[in-house]
């Protein structure tokens, strides 16, 4: 407050007077522009001229501009700076915000937004003094549903039944309930031919409607599927086609493609006997067994080769093996191509060659078994004998015929010549 002076000597009355104004206090991020009439103005002063009776408010500007960020209703940050200076804006990552299904897509001033004003990291140089701007994160969803689709742990036979699991769900705008939608699968195997597409799998016209059973509930989408695996492969997958499923938005899901499995051939088994079979007496067989590979619906079994077994003597062989003891030598077989397990016998036959060739002059242990001499050489003086013996009788039977052809053709030579002189003499 102050007093105006009276008048002197004659001299008018002064219409004013000055005070020193108090001083006050800011807050931090302010500073004093001392004393006006008005509020909020950003000039002032601290000598305040009275006229009359007036009231004079203290004023402070900001020292600071402040940028606030807000996402799904939540203020989740603060950038300020100096009055004159710009704010860079702290990235989403150092924000550490997401939204669950959704792309940020920048930033606006609007928090029902679905455009934006700012983008990541952009630079803003256009606060006011001491302004506090409020800018909200802008969503977008443009991701597919996620889908997974499993093959069960495990290694299979082919033409086996088994249950693949598909299950998608979308986190943004949630899954399109698909009804009784069929969905379509691609399968691919990789045997030794190669990987091939569409062929390991036999889901019923392709389209697995007839085995395909599906739930959603609560936003979620599982299926099961069932399969027939028709062809042998060292492994196999299972692929969801793109586009099958849809979220709210009118985002499809990508190509799925499970996990592989293994699938292993078929194992068949020959077991090779001499239960029956003349003249074997030992059998060394290695390979009794074979598996499938690739496309084949069968494999070999076999013995490694015709010394694979022993027989008694050396007037008698074995030729091959054959699913018949004693089977007929035509039919004996070093391997068998088989798609079942079965049972192979030696096939033997008696062979002369020894006997051809026997020349008693030689040792019998060239052509019998050791401890078997006596047997053998007597054995093959016999068929040496019964060989002779079918010989002559070859021969008696060709001379059989040849008489026989002979009187024949001596009947009708005498036949026509005593009709001739019976002629003759009638003449």
């Amino acid at each position: 407050a102050c007093t105006i002076p009276p008048t002197y000597n004659g001299v008018g009355r002064a219409t004013s007077c000055t005070v020193k104004a108090p001083d006050y206090t800011v807050d931090d991020e302010y500073k004093k522009v001392g004393y006006s009439e008005e509020k909020d103005v950003k000039e002032g002063t601290t000598n305040l001229t009275l006229t009359k009776d007036t009231i004079f408010y203290a004023n402070a500007t900001a020292t600071s501009i402040t940028i606030e960020y807000y996402s799904n209703g939540e203020k989740v940050g603060t950038s300020t700076a100096k009055v004159g200076e710009d704010i860079t804006l702290t990235s989403l990552n150092d924000l550490n915000i997401t939204k669950a299904g959704y792309h940020f897509k920048g930033w606006d001033i609007n928090s029902s937004a679905t455009n934006v004003v700012y983008t990541d990291g952009v630079i803003i140089d256009d606060l006011a003094e001491g302004e506090i701007r409020k800018i909200y994160a802008v969503w977008v969803d443009d991701i597919a549903p996620v889908c997974t689709l499993t093959l069960p742990e495990g290694t299979y036979k082919r033409d086996k039944s088994l249950t693949a699991t598909l299950t998608c769900t979308d986190e943004g705008s949630g899954l399109v309930n698909p009804g009784e939608k069929t969905f379509t699968f691609e399968s691919s195997h990789r045997n030794n031919y190669g990987t091939q597409v569409g062929t390991t799998w036999e889901p019923y016209n392709d389209l697995v409607e007839e085995t395909q059973s599906c739930n959603y509930q609560d936003g979620v989408l599982t299926c099961s599927i069932g399969l027939l695996t028709y062809s042998t492969s060292t492994e196999a997958t299972l692929k969801l086609l793109q586009g099958m499923v849809s979220d709210n938005n009118g985002n499809q899901n990508e190509e799925t493609q499970s996990n592989a499995i293994e699938i292993d051939g078929d194992t068949y088994t020959a077991t090779i006997s001499k239960e029956g079979v003349t003249g074997i007496t030992e059998l060394k067989t290695t390979k009794t067994s074979c598996t499938t590979t690739g496309r084949q619906q069968n494999c070999y079994a076999y013995a490694d080769s015709r010394s694979a077994y022993e027989v008694k003597t050396g007037y008698l062989s074995a030729m091959g093996f054959s699913t018949v003891p004693n089977d007929d030598v035509s039919n004996g077989q070093n391997s068998h191509k088989i798609n079942e397990d079965i049972t192979l016998y030696p096939v033997t036959a008696f062979v002369f060659v020894a006997a051809y060739t026997y020349d008693e002059t030689k040792d019998a242990s060239d052509y019998c078994v050791t401890g078997e001499e006596e047997t053998c050489v007597e054995t093959i003086v016999i068929l040496i004998r019964l060989q002779m013996l079918a010989r002559w009788v070859r021969l008696l039977n060709i001379m059989q015929l040849t008489l026989l052809f002979l009187g024949i053709f001596m009947y009708y030579t005498i036949k026509e010549q005593l009709c001739y002189y019976r002629r003759e003499v009638i003449l």
